[in-house]
């Protein structure tokens, strides 16, 4: 691993379409390429999107802690919270259908698959002097709940357990491109991508996360190549 710091901690936000995905698999190139450290990602290893207890986090970890560098999401979600999301995400149940009282549960689940994650799997492995890739973080998940509960402040207060990434970068695209990216893929499905107003209302709460939590915003409407040597430089720079 040479002289490159360990430990640390890369959160990608944005919407689906931002290029979060590309890029995460792009800096773990960068990582394997520029100090030979060995790489992998949660969902090559435990390709199941959910759990049912604790002992599938453990699993998770002990086949993670070999790796050097590993790209992963927020969380992984616990069964019942997953097949709740799936209806919310990708049914006809939005989350206004769920009311004010649903809605703060629902984050509340989140918050507690968050706090498993954490306990099980994020932090061992940046105890054990891993580099973790986030694609989505804390910020994504204030500004998703954001667009049918916009109330900062107690969103900010629930989530403030996570630890905070040493860079945090947000992808910012427009609409138009958003869209454009998500015509052939399954996210296009998806309740946000299909109504305007939801995916402009997410980009602005996006966007005010990103100026509440100091994030450091890159235009993500760029070629993929331009944007990872950004991204690149960033990584040097702050770690």
């Amino acid at each position: 691993m040479g002289s490159f710091p360990s430990g640390k901690l890369i959160s990608l936000s944005g919407v689906d379409g931002a290029g979060k995905s590309l890029q995460a698999a792009l800096l773990a190139e960068f990582f394997q390429r520029e100090w030979d450290m060995r790489c992998t990602a949660v969902a090559d290893v435990y390709p199941s999107k959910q759990f049912r207890r604790a002992d599938d986090l453990r699993s998770c970890f002990a086949r993670l802690q070999s790796y050097d560098v590993v790209t992963t999401r927020f969380y992984l979600s616990s069964k019942w919270h997953y097949d709740l999301m799936m209806r919310v995400i990708y049914g006809s149940l939005g989350d206004p259908a769920l009311g004010e009282r649903g809605i703060r549960t629902v984050a509340r689940l989140a918050e507690r698959d968050r706090r498993l994650w954490d306990e099980y799997v994020l932090s061992p492995l940046l105890h054990a002097g891993k580099i973790l890739i986030s694609d989505r973080y804390v910020f994504d998940e204030v500004a998703y709940r954001m667009i049918d509960y916009p109330n900062l402040a107690w969103l900010r207060g629930l989530f403030s357990g996570a630890p905070r990434p040493d860079l945090a970068l947000l992808l910012r695209v427009t609409a138009d491109t958003a869209r454009e990216r998500n015509r052939h893929r399954s996210d296009a499905m998806t309740s946000i991508i299909r109504r305007t107003e939801r995916l402009e209302s997410l980009i602005s709460a996006l966007d005010l996360v990103a100026e509440q939590y100091e994030l450091t915003v890159l235009n993500a409407e760029k070629d993929s190549t331009t944007l990872a040597i950004e991204i690149h430089n960033q990584v040097r720079s702050a770690l």
